[in-house]
């Protein structure tokens, strides 16, 4: 048995294909030791990605390998902490059968901003959406905020509503249609730097909706919530009745 092969080229003794070892054998290429596949094709199994193990969350060091079109398809990374977007958070359903969605200790200050989607929300009575945030391990539930709201129904006629010493910042001017699956709640809601202890925390957003006086609803809101100090959650609450179905929802870090 020869220990050590010198040779300058291997090529099949009769076809086109030559197999090295046989299954289970391991080849290996020393540290130093350049395998260039640079003008040839490498066939890698289907296998390469979908058999490792899969991360659900990223941190800022984690990298992705990118082929550069600056730079005639050079191979290079690039790092999470450069990539902007949205960072899912948190995603889900509000429960069928219960009027709050809670999200404690979503805001820790690893991003500025944070931002909701929640669909397809009906209740069994007409009902109104509230946000109270959450601060020390509890929500705050006295008159501590202030908000105003405006829309419009499919009928041309604007609605309002406005407080400046509530217990939640309320998202619709007029009721939602309770009741009905068909007729649904639906919003985008934007949280502006929750975790700050030096500001109010300001929320804003959109929201459209079927209005219990049966016309479809676009309107905005904004509010903030009136003591300064960092914000660790927020949660919704309908002003009566309880959900019908489940709502999905998804919350998302806005990473710049």
């Amino acid at each position: 048995m020869t220990s050590e092969l010198k040779v300058d080229k291997v090529s099949p003794a009769t076809g086109t294909s030559t197999t090295l070892g046989d299954s289970g054998d391991t080849f290996t290429v020393p540290s130093g030791v350049t395998l260039d596949t640079s003008s040839s094709t490498l066939s890698l199994p289907s296998s390469v990605i979908t058999g490792q193990t899969e991360k659900t969350s990223l941190v800022d060091a984690d990298k992705f390998l990118i082929s550069d079109s600056a730079a005639s398809g050079a191979l290079k990374y690039v790092q999470n902490s450069n990539l902007g977007g949205l960072i899912k958070i948190s995603s889900g359903n509000w429960s069928s059968g219960t009027d709050t969605l809670s999200f404690g200790s979503v805001f820790d200050g690893t991003y500025k901003n944070y931002v909701l989607y929640v669909s397809a929300v009906y209740s069994s009575s007409d009902f109104r959406i509230g946000i109270q945030v959450e601060r020390g391990g509890g929500y705050i539930t006295g008159s501590n905020y202030h908000f105003a709201c405006q829309g419009v129904n499919a009928a041309g006629t604007e609605q309002t509503d406005s407080n400046n010493n509530s217990d939640r910042i309320t998202t619709n001017p007029a009721n939602a249609h309770g009741g009905a699956a068909a007729k649904t709640y639906n919003a985008i809601i934007h949280f502006y730097d929750p975790y700050n202890s030096a500001t109010y925390t300001q929320i804003g957003g959109d929201i459209t909706a079927w209005l219990a006086s049966d016309h479809a609803s676009f309107a905005q809101f904004g509010g903030a919530e009136i003591t300064a100090g960092s914000c660790t959650g927020f949660r919704l609450l309908t002003s009566a009745g309880t959900l019908g179905a489940n709502a999905p929802y998804a919350l998302y870090g806005v990473k710049s």
